[in-house]
């Protein structure tokens, strides 16, 4: 196939939204056009931006959808109503830009995909599946009476159906290694060659010019302010940790629907030191005036926040949790056995205590970060697309 020939339809749920998932998509749309393969990115909900590789529903088309899917019936057969309606826009998208790929970013339309179509298509796994579905599991535990039965019943179909749709797709694509076990754990019928790893990649081609000085006295959360994140863990380890280094201070990027609770814990508990900082998008100016990235989630399934900070030469301690801290940080870093909060708070004290061994890790860092630079990651890309099925 001639790459110039090549189209691919990415897709994502909100292209409005810029979290990790639609930045990384935008990211890819760039340089994947940049080398001459023509990408469009489709947000479902209809996009009130401007920039002109973005389609998106109508108004008309996204009504059509979201109506049938917020309808009972429809969740009592696992989406099946909506996923229909969904699959059939996507192939008329498809087909307005004469698409050769179809790659889908969220996770919630992989059963909606038209994997039966002579498109080639590809589903990115973003997230952890186990920890995906157990958050939506913990949000329909917090329903009652009989919302929360159907809800399960609903949601247990859901799941299988998209369980089975993985065997459906010509490429199934991970961010590590470590989440190939989770898959054909979730989905035993999956074939290795579906498999392939791409790392998201980290927009830079050459060592950073400024890092660290490790010498700044300030820890570092950034991240979604949410349970999934560990934030409360991320207090409970303050709690130990700012007693042994009360010179240090917690800096907290990010926000979300747990930051009253956070907010109430430090009141109550009198813990001093920490600072919220909002959104940031000027990652050079929060990773060079921070000594250590904390991570306490409960499952992540890639961290782009690793990797940066590893380029700004900022190492990252971790819990051991599922799917790629470990992968990710190898050396670089210090990984904690799952959730062993007093041993993460223990090291945190010894790594600030020790400027010698943090030096050390930084030099790791940055050797490790150059194995996601966008060069290595959009050339797997590119032999991809370019792939026969």
């Amino acid at each position: 196939m001639n790459i110039n020939h090549s189209k691919v339809l990415f897709i994502v749920a909100n292209a409005n939204c810029l979290g990790g998932t639609e930045i990384v998509a935008f990211n890819l749309l760039q340089e994947l056009n940049n080398i001459g393969i023509s990408c469009r990115l489709l947000s479902i909900i209809p996009y009130k931006g401007d920039n002109p590789l973005v389609i998106s529903f109508t108004n008309r088309e996204y009504q059509l959808w979201s109506r049938k899917n917020k309808l009972l019936l429809n969740k009592l057969l696992g989406d099946q109503l909506s996923d229909s309606i969904l699959q059939n826009l996507i192939v008329n998208k498809a087909k307005e830009i004469c698409a050769d790929w179809i790659v889908n970013h969220t996770y919630d339309f992989v059963a909606a995909i038209p994997t039966n179509s002579t498109l080639s298509t590809a589903q990115v796994f973003n997230w952890s599946i186990k920890g995906y579905e157990e958050s939506i599991t913990q949000i329909i535990s917090r329903k009652g009476g009989l919302t929360k039965f159907f809800s399960t019943i609903s949601f247990n179909l859901i799941k299988r159906r998209w369980h089975q749709a993985f065997t459906r797709f010509n490429k199934l694509i991970l961010l590590t290694d470590a989440a190939r076990e989770e898959i054909k754990e979730v989905s035993p019928s999956v074939q290795l060659s579906q498999l392939i790893t791409i790392p998201n990649p980290l927009m830079r081609d050459a060592d950073s010019l400024q890092v660290s000085t490790l010498q700044t006295n300030n820890l570092v959360f950034v991240g979604r302010l949410s349970h999934e994140k560990g934030v409360m863990r991320l207090l409970r380890i303050w709690e130990y940790v700012h007693i042994r280094l009360p010179q240090c201070t917690l800096n907290i990027y990010g926000d979300g629907d747990a930051k009253r609770e956070m907010l109430e814990y430090i009141i109550h508990h009198n813990l001093p030191r920490i600072q919220f900082k909002g959104f940031n998008t000027n990652i050079e100016q929060i990773y060079t005036q921070s000594d250590l990235l904390m991570l306490t989630s409960e499952t992540e399934g890639f961290g782009m926040v690793i990797i940066e900070a590893m380029y700004y030469g900022v190492p990252c301690i971790s819990f051991d949790c599922p799917v790629s801290p470990k992968e990710i940080i190898r050396d670089a870093g210090v990984i904690i056995p799952c959730f062993d909060e007093m041993q993460y708070a223990d090291e945190v004290i010894r790594l600030m205590t020790n400027q010698p061994r943090l030096q050390n890790l930084q030099q790791k860092c940055i050797i490790r970060a150059r194995d996601f630079f966008k060069s290595k990651v959009i050339k797997t890309w590119k032999e991809l697309i370019i792939s026969s099925r």
